[in-house]
């Protein structure tokens, strides 16, 4: 279509343009570069093509390149603000916070009561972690529009990962699911606050409200997505693994509808779907769904870590270890694979290796419960050279800093059954004292 326009009027530098997205919607990238190219020479003041370029540099992980095309365009018209927004967006992307925050700054000189350029400022803090920033952000646009809902439940969110200092504090969530209503109560047609409070909920291990807020998004909105895959994690969580897989089923064909334009939408339902029928025993269900996964994307480190798992439910030990080992090399602090690759050790007999996996993954994550509950078994269980007393209190302490971080049933069953088992022994050397 585009072919037969270009050839009667080739200087259409549009034609060019559209021709490049359409091409974009198959994901071939390289031809849609060029005809991007293209429609830049025949214009160079397009702006839109610049914003195309810099996008499918993006997902061709060219970022140097993409960044000099967004330089260069606000050289070429400095008062678009996409340009500055583009740029700002892909340093968030690659972990450049400071220097999108200075972006933002540099384009809010030009637009300063534009509203969401604060909001985008606001995530950004949030993505560096500071956190009372990104709340005093969003004040500040409060108070200059208290109408406008976003703000309110971006603080909302805020609020929610402080949080993550001290599992206790349920003061802030109070706070988050506040802010979550204030603007549901701003403009009640809007999703969006529906389902920041539903993940929220889902956080406090509230899953049926959880559920009641995913259900009210898909009411305002059939076609968001990402409401049916949170609704179907809250089935799983409680134990209804078919309504689990209807809701990620129901994801995936709403991926599918956005894969045409960008591949990589929502490839991570595969690995849930997978974890989910491994649940329910339904191995070889689980076992293509992540393979599907790493089909669409190799580098999917949760797919080979839930494909390990799998494994490790049918006993085949030695191909979870491979699994997880690809996990690990597809994401270099992977302290989750590293604890399940020690069960794996632990099921192999092989109890050393098991202890230095369980020994790494704390390493990494000093804050793993379930990794110091496992090596606490481990050094129970092992046959190791440690003295009994020795090996005994090696194995309390692990428990006791599991049960620190967070109470469970079974770590502290086995800390009371060791601690038992420390006594007896010490009354049964007593004894041999005495007698001997």
């Amino acid at each position: 279509m585009f072919d037969e326009a270009i050839k009667l009027n080739p200087t259409n530098h549009k034609l060019f343009w559209k021709k490049g997205h359409s091409l974009l919607s198959i994901n071939n990238f390289q031809d849609a570069l060029q005809m991007f190219d293209i429609a830049i020479q025949l214009e160079p003041y397009f702006n839109k093509a610049y914003l195309s370029k810099g996008k499918v540099l993006c997902k061709l992980k060219r970022y140097k390149q993409a960044l000099k095309v967004y330089d260069d365009a606000i050289q070429m018209n400095p008062d678009y603000i996409d340009f500055y927004i583009d740029k700002a967006f892909l340093l968030n992307d690659i972990s450049q916070y400071d220097q999108a925050i200075a972006v933002f700054d540099q384009v809010i000189k030009l637009y300063p009561d534009n509203e969401q350029l604060y909001i985008n400022k606001g995530i950004t803090y949030y993505r560096m972690k500071q956190y009372q920033q990104s709340i005093n952000t969003y004040k500040y646009v409060i108070k200059n529009n208290p109408t406008l809902p976003e703000p309110y439940y971006r603080m909302g969110k805020k609020n929610k990962s402080i949080l993550g200092i001290s599992l206790h504090e349920y003061k802030l969530y109070g706070k988050a699911i506040e802010m979550f209503n204030q603007a549901i109560n701003l403009d009640p047609k809007s999703p969006d606050p529906y389902f920041f409070l539903g993940k929220l909920l889902f956080s406090l291990e509230e899953y049926e409200q959880s559920i009641q807020m995913f259900e009210k998004v898909i009411e305002l909105d059939s076609s968001f997505y990402e409401a049916y895959n949170n609704k179907g994690l809250a089935y799983k969580n409680l134990k209804q693994y078919q309504k689990a897989l209807q809701m990620l089923e129901k994801t995936l064909f709403y991926d599918y509808k956005n894969s045409a334009i960008h591949n990589n939408i929502g490839l991570h339902l595969f690995t849930k779907l997978g974890s989910t029928y491994s649940e329910m025993g339904l191995y070889d269900k689980a076992v293509l769904s992540f393979s599907n996964a790493i089909k669409y994307d190799y580098r999917n480190y949760n797919a080979y870590n839930n494909w390990g798992l799998t494994n490790i439910k049918l006993q085949n030990y030695s191909e979870a270890i491979r699994m997880f080992d690809r996990s690990i090399e597809y994401k270099e602090r992977n302290f989750t694979a590293l604890n399940n690759k020690g069960i794996a050790y632990k099921k192999l007999r092989k109890n050393q290796k098991a202890i230095e996996m369980f020994d790494a993954c704390i390493k990494q994550n000093s804050e793993s419960p379930f990794a110091y509950n496992n090596k606490g078994k481990q050094v129970f269980y092992s046959g190791n050279v440690l003295c009994l007393d020795q090996k005994y209190n090696k194995a309390i302490e692990c428990y006791d800093m599991s049960l620190k971080l967070k109470f469970h049933n079974e770590t502290k069953y086995n800390k009371d059954l060791i601690t038992n088992l420390l006594k007896k022994q010490k009354r049964l050397d007593e004894l041999d004292f005495q007698n001997s």
